[in-house]
């Protein structure tokens, strides 16, 4: 205690981890992208995405990014399949 030397002391910083882009930012470049797709809020986000033979798939996630994560996969999935038959 009397060497003069600091004692260490826990850090007050909280690190942000999560370094996906603003979810807001994000919502609205989906929507201008995907004009077809709605996408509301209800409680949960809820996606209804247009299907290729005219069904709908609803997708349903708490958080905003999850939704536009699972959309976009689901898109993509959607892309390949329609662009290796057609």
């Amino acid at each position: 205690m009397g060497s003069g030397s600091p004692q260490a002391r826990p850090s007050l910083h909280v690190a942000d981890e999560d370094t996906r882009p603003d979810p807001v930012l994000r919502l609205k470049r989906f929507r201008d992208e995907h004009r077809d797709i709605e996408i509301n809020w209800r409680g949960p986000w809820e996606a209804v995405i247009p299907e290729p033979d005219g069904a709908q798939r609803v997708i349903v996630r708490y958080e905003l990014h999850d939704l536009l994560d699972e959309a976009e996969r689901r898109l993509a999935i959607t892309a390949a399949q329609t662009g290796a038959t057609g």
